[in-house]
């Protein structure tokens, strides 16, 4: 069950605090965007992000605020009022965790909290303070019902991947989620990689006793030389754990005889091929069972 849930239908006090992490994603932001129809470029256009003086494309405010209502619909938390202060843009990538403390309950159950929001840096992206109502004795007795039934209607009170949507070996079908990039794969000095490599909101680094490569945007690259790849994202999260997701991917491409270059992160793996042999890898994939957008 959700912890948080758990600790609501037991009654929340003052100083209690609850805190998520979350990284976003495209994905993430295409969907917000397509959601709240907030198309602003600063969150698609690279060359407009880079004129508003942004080292890439950044999330919608509202995006990362709503991690809050995360820990509030856990809690079966009744927002009456929210105020957001934003310190800081986060970038597509970025990871963000947000600590909610309870800073008053009245004896109605009007409540009040504040709630902080940094980057992977500890840098404070936002701020916020809500006021609601926090569930009273009625309200307590039907979420611990719910619970006692598994709290059927609360798709994070098993907060474990979903196996059919991670495949977790060959044959299962994964969905990928293109990156509206082209990419090249540079070979760098084995000196300290430049401030150009290290400010890209997207960034593969590989370094080795023998070697410093980097995957980055074209047109992060300031001479733009070397073969242009595409990619996907497959969509996650993945079990870091889990066994046969890239074979699954990489297989069928290596059978069709297409370059793969593949990495995996915390939360998910990349797949990128060259772009002039991308519709070839789109059917290839499509005909081995997989969700190719």
């Amino acid at each position: 069950m959700s912890e948080m849930r758990r600790r609501a239908a037991e009654g929340l006090r003052v100083g209690d605090t609850f805190t998520v992490t979350r990284t976003f994603s495209l994905e993430d932001v295409i969907r917000f965007g397509d959601i709240s129809r907030d198309y602003n470029p600063v969150h698609y256009e690279p060359r407009f992000a880079e004129v508003k003086g942004l080292p890439g494309r950044i999330c919608h405010g509202l995006l990362v605020a709503s991690m809050v209502t995360e820990i509030g619909g856990q809690l079966a938390w009744l927002a009456s009022g929210m105020d957001f202060r934003f310190r800081k843009a986060v970038l597509i990538g970025e990871t963000v965790t947000c600590r909610f403390t309870i800073t008053s309950i009245d004896e109605q159950g009007r409540a009040e909290g504040k709630a902080l929001f940094e980057n992977q840096h500890g840098e404070v992206v936002l701020e916020a303070t809500l006021a609601g109502r926090v569930p009273g004795p009625r309200d307590r007795r039907i979420l611990s019902t719910m619970l006692a039934e598994g709290d059927p209607t609360n798709p994070l009170s098993e907060e474990v991947p979903d196996p059919e949507a991670c495949p977790s070996r060959p044959g299962k079908s994964c969905r990928l989620i293109p990156i509206p990039r082209r990419f090249i794969l540079c070979r760098l000095s084995e000196e300290e990689a430049p401030t150009w490599v290290l400010s890209s909101s997207f960034l593969f680094l590989t370094r080795t006793a023998k070697d410093l490569s980097a995957l980055l945007p074209e047109d992060r690259v300031p001479e733009r030389k070397g073969p242009r790849w595409r990619g996907w994202e497959v969509e996650g999260p993945l079990d870091p754990l889990s066994t046969g997701v890239l074979a699954s991917l990489c297989g069928p491409l290596a059978s069709a005889e297409i370059p793969v270059f593949a990495f995996s992160g915390a939360r998910t793996d990349y797949l990128f091929v060259p772009e002039d042999q991308w519709d070839k890898a789109v059917r290839t994939l499509t005909e081995a069972g997989h969700k190719v957008g």
